[in-house]
């Protein structure tokens, strides 16, 4: 979809002058634009959620914009039609809407019908609130003596895991904050790789690997490799080296089983990415000095799926109510471990 900047979109209800195209980091299939949310008349306010800014505005007589994110698609493009509609969908459930874990859907400008019809010659936009920072660029040595930050960032990731849930569905978290439905090689638990369903308690595992890579990146996933037919296998030989104990379910699947007999040779032979990780124990000790942290990571962070802690059981969990205890004492406690 073509869009300039200046261009104005007429939602239901507010009003979106585009500002400029978001690059990203690549890896998504949606188009991404700034913009500005503007009234659509004198009786239509701007997101509640903005009046704090207004009142500064007022104040300071500054000019100061609402921001908002436009996310729409080619019209060619059916996969991402697809996960445009999913999430358009997600954010119509009242559980979703309501939560504080989640971005904000401020509107849809176009007509929802049109994300699976193919003869549309447009695809509906969706507005979303916009984020002036997100986990991807909060420096974690800034944040890593801070109980206070660890504990809001994993209350809020578990928490959206919670909430989704009780809808049935499954979310995976990207450290961006992107995107709700795509599946990054670094955050995929050791039964997806074996081939098995992305469930809910996946979804714990892929809550401590976002952890663990803003903590040292490179660690999980792709980072690294240079050949593409091999991505399955570099993933697995990287979780291999946190967890050297692993042995993976009896796999049926011939490609299944040649990803895992590669990542024994990149074992046997390893790559400096490769060779550079350590056990779990190891790497958590190097990154992280809140001992709480470690604590819950190494809870989070279970081979078995049937003994991994779905994601209310772990904000229930003595681990969790540690760090939230640490964070509720106040700063205080960062001079504990400095």
């Amino acid at each position: 979809m073509s869009m300039v900047s200046g261009q104005t979109l007429h939602g239901v209800k507010w009003s979106y002058r585009i500002v400029e195209p978001i690059e990203g980091d690549g890896t998504q299939s949606s188009l991404l634009f700034k913009a500005s949310v503007l009234p659509k008349n004198e009786s239509t306010r701007v997101p509640t959620w903005s009046a704090i800014f207004q009142q500064v505005a007022a104040s300071s007589k500054a000019n100061i914009s609402i921001r908002a994110v436009i996310k729409t698609a080619q019209p060619d493009d059916k996969t991402a039609r697809r996960n445009l509609q999913r999430e358009y969908d997600t954010y119509c459930l009242p559980q979703v809407a309501k939560s504080l874990c989640f971005r904000e859907m401020y509107d849809i400008i176009g007509d929802p019908q049109n994300f699976d019809d193919d003869a549309a010659e447009t695809v509906p936009c969706l507005a979303l609130e916009w984020m002036d920072s997100t986990l991807a660029k909060l420096s974690y040595t800034d944040a890593m003596h801070s109980y206070t930050i660890m504990k809001a960032i994993i209350e809020t990731v578990l928490s959206g895991s919670v909430v989704l849930d009780g809808q049935n569905l499954v979310n995976t978290v990207y450290p961006d904050g992107s995107r709700l439905f795509a599946q990054p090689y670094a955050m995929r638990a050791p039964e997806v790789f074996e081939g098995r369903p992305h469930v809910h308690r996946s979804q714990t595992w892929a809550c401590a690997a976002m952890l663990l890579c803003w903590m040292k990146p490179g660690v999980l996933g792709l980072a690294g490799n240079k050949c593409p037919m091999f991505r399955e296998s570099w993933c697995i030989a990287k979780i291999r080296r946190l967890f050297p104990d692993w042995s993976p379910s009896p796999i049926d699947n011939e490609i299944r089983l040649a990803e895992f007999r590669y990542s024994e040779e990149l074992i046997n032979d390893l790559p400096s990415d490769i060779k550079n990780i350590t056990p779990l124990e190891d790497e958590l000790k190097a990154a992280c000095p809140l001992p709480e942290v470690r604590d819950l990571l190494r809870r989070l962070f279970v081979i078995d799926l049937e003994k991994r802690p779905s994601a209310a059981e772990a904000l229930a969990s003595e681990e969790f109510q540690a760090l939230a205890e640490k964070a509720r004492r106040g700063p205080e406690n960062m001079s504990e471990t400095l």
